[in-house]
């Protein structure tokens, strides 16, 4: 049986793909940014407040506890980058960072810290955390790198 067939299809379908996949990839790094967030939910046309199918999109906002500092507005991410670099464990949850941001005198002021921190975390590189694929309840436990343990005690 001969059958002919159509190579550039095939590959013009493989180019569309990964340029969904790339397209893909720069919406999670756009959406891992709490002001990129809150950009994109003020021109939603999906309702209130950013409301779409599948729930309130979680607004990130880091605010001072009871002190002048101020940490503008979108610098959720520095803000763990830094707490995860104070922690004394190479392994971590979530949660332990929500608990150092705190002793950092900081709140993560959200509808979900812990989705707030974890979608922080995911957007960070390899080679400064990696998930684990394990929880402790609901907090997933991370690893630092070699490059950021060495960073605390440096």
């Amino acid at each position: 049986m001969d059958i002919d067939i159509d190579e550039k299809a095939i590959d013009d379908q493989i180019q569309e793909h990964l340029s969904q996949v790339e397209m893909l990839r720069t919406l999670k790094r756009l959406t891992a940014d709490p002001q990129m967030k809150a950009l994109l939910a003020r021109f939603s046309k999906n309702g209130k407040n950013g409301k779409n199918g599948h729930g309130q999109i979680a607004l990130a906002q880091v605010v001072p506890e009871a002190d002048s500092r101020t940490l503008p507005k979108g610098q959720l991410q520095e803000a763990v980058r830094k707490a995860i670099v104070r922690l004394p464990k190479s392994r971590f949850t979530s949660r332990d960072v929500i608990t150092q941001l705190e002793a950092d005198g900081f709140t993560v002021r959200t509808t979900s810290p812990l989705t707030s921190v974890n979608e922080v975390l995911v957007a960070l590189s390899p080679d400064e955390v990696t998930y684990t694929g394990e929880k402790e309840g609901v907090a997933k436990v991370w690893q630092k790198s070699s490059v950021v343990q060495q960073n605390r005690t440096t």
